[in-house]
C-alpha cells in the first residue's frame, strides 16, 4: 500500500542511528516536561494526599503508554490506504496539507458528525491546557518576582490585579508566537511542537526539575540557568548547519530534509542536557551559605515537605470528593446523551452504531461517576442497641 519500505523509522531516513538518538533525546525531554515543577509535576500537587498523587502518576503513565498508539493510528492508516494527498480534498492547505491528516481521516473513514466531535475535543483539550498554563505562569511571576522583589507588602487585591495583567501579557505573547510560527509552512506541526519544547520550554523545565534534586545552590541559580538555556537555544538556531555536521562526521550520504530537522532537535536537546544542566549543577560551587536564618528555615521546610508523605484525614465520607464526582458525572452523562442523539444524522448502519457507542460510553462513565458520589451507608449498631439486646 502506501507504507514506506522501512516500517519502523519511516521514509527519508538514511541513518537509523540518528533516529535512535532522536528517540532517546525525546524521552529525556518528556521526562523533564512531566517531572519538572514548572512542567507537569504541579498537577500531582492538587491530589489530596501522596497515595492519590501516586495513583494519578500511574494513570498518567498508563495513558502515555497507549496514547501514542491512539494519536498516530489515523496517520498510519492514511499512510497505508490513502497515501495520495491530492485525494484528501484539502488542497487549500498547500504545503501544510499533511497537518490535516486527522481531518482527512475523519472525512474519508468516519461517519458524518465526527468532524464536529473532533473539533470540540481539540478546543476543549487546548483550553484546559492553556488556562492552567496561563494561571500557573502568572502565579509564578506573582509569587516569585512581584511579591518578593517589586511589592513585598502586596495585598490580595493587588496580587489579583497584577495577575490579570500578567495573564493578558502571556496570552498576547502566545498568540504572537503562534502567528509567527504560522509562517513556517515548510515545517510540520509535529516538528514545530518539538522545536518549541526543545528551544523554549526546556531551559525553564531544567531548573524546575533539578531545583529539588540538586541541593544547596545560590538563589540566583534558577533564573541564571533559564538565561543560559535561552542563550544555548539561540546559539543552536544560529550556528546549526546540517551540511557542516555531515562533513564533520565524514558521511558518504548527506542528511535528508527530515534527518536535518531531527538532527537540529537532537543537537538542541543535547546542548540543553549538557550545557544548561551542567551550568545549574556547577552553581553549587558558588553557594556560600544562607543569607539569613529565615532563608535557611524556608529552605529546610521546602525539602522537608517534599520528603514527607501527605496523609489525608481518614473519614467515612469526603464531601468535596463526592461533590466533584457528582458534578463531573452528571456533565459527562448529559454529554453522552447528546452524543447518542447524533444517530439521527444520515449515515450507514455502521456509522450510526459507532456514534451510538461513543455516546453510550460517555453516558456509562458519567453514570458510574455519579453513582460513586452517593454516600455509602454503613450498618452501625449503637451502644444503646447492644444494651437492649
Amino acid at each position: 500500500m502506501g507504507l514506506p519500505t522501512n516500517k519502523i523509522v519511516g521514509p527519508d531516513i538514511n541513518y537509523v542511528w540518528l533516529f535512535a538518538i532522536w528517540f532517546i533525546m525525546i524521552f529525556c525531554k518528556q521526562f523533564f516536561s512531566v517531572s519538572s515543577l514548572t512542567g507537569g509535576a504541579y498537577r500531582f500537587f492538587s491530589a489530596k494526599d501522596t497515595k492519590n498523587a501516586k495513583k494519578g502518576a500511574l494513570l498518567a503513565l498508563g495513558l502515555m503508554l497507549i496514547g501514542p498508539l491512539v494519536w498516530f493510528l489515523p496517520v498510519w492508516y492514511m499512510s497505508a490506504f490513502n497515501p495520495d494527498v491530492t485525494t484528501w480534498g484539502l488542497s487549500t492547505l498547500g504545503k501544510s496539507i499533511t497537518n490535516g491528516v486527522y481531518l482527512a481521516f475523519i472525512k474519508k473513514e468516519m461517519p458524518a458528525g465526527m468532524a464536529g466531535i473532533m473539533m470540540s475535543g481539540i478546543f476543549a483539550a487546548t483550553m484546559s491546557s492553556m488556562d492552567s498554563a496561563l494561571n500557573r505562569n502568572a502565579g509564578i511571576v506573582i509569587k516569585s518576582f512581584y511579591c518578593p522583589i517589586v511589592n513585598k507588602n502586596a495585598t490580595e487585591k493587588q496580587m489579583m490585579s497584577v495577575s490579570k495583567v500578567v495573564t493578558f501579557f502571556f496570552g498576547v505573547m502566545i498568540i504572537s508566537i503562534a502567528l509567527i510560527l504560522n509562517k513556517f509552512n515548510n515545517l510540520s506541526l509535529f516538528t514545530i511542537t518539538l522545536m518549541i519544547g526543545t528551544l523554549l520550554d526546556l531551559p525553564i523545565l531544567i531548573p524546575g526539575l533539578l531545583g529539588y534534586v540538586v541541593k544547596k545552590t545560590p538563589d540566583w541559580a534558577g533564573w541564571a540557568t533559564v538565561l543560559v538555556g535561552f542563550m544555548v537555544s539561540f546559539a543552536v538556531m544560529k550556528l546549526y548547519n546540517p551540511i557542516w555536521v555531515a562533513n564533520t562526521l565524514n558521511l558518504a550520504v548527506p542528511f535528508t530534509a527530515r534527518e536535518a530537522k531531527d538532527l537540529e532537535i537532537v543537537i538542541g536537546l543535547g546542548a540543553q542536557l549538557t550545557i544548561t544542566c551542567g551550568f545549574f549543577m556547577s552553581t553549587k560551587l558558588f553557594f556560600k551559605g544562607f543569607k539569613s536564618k529565615e532563608r535557611e528555615a524556608s529552605y529546610n521546610k521546602f525539602f522537608n515537605n517534599i520528603s514527607t508523605e501527605v496523609i489525608a484525614p481518614q473519614s467515612d465520607e469526603n464531601e468535596l470528593d463526592n461533590t466533584q464526582r457528582s458534578i463531573l458525572g452528571k456533565l459527562i452523562f448529559a454529554f453522552g446523551i447528546i452524543l447518542s442523539m447524533l444517530v439521527i444524522i444520515p449515515n450507514p448502519t455502521f456509522g450510526r452504531i459507532t456514534l451510538l457507542l461513543i455516546g453510550l460510553t460517555n453516558s456509562t462513565i458519567g453514570y458510574f461517576l455519579n453513582k460513586a458520589s452517593t454516600p455509602k451507608i454503613k450498618n452501625k449498631v449503637s451502644v444503646s442497641e447492644v444494651s437492649s439486646i
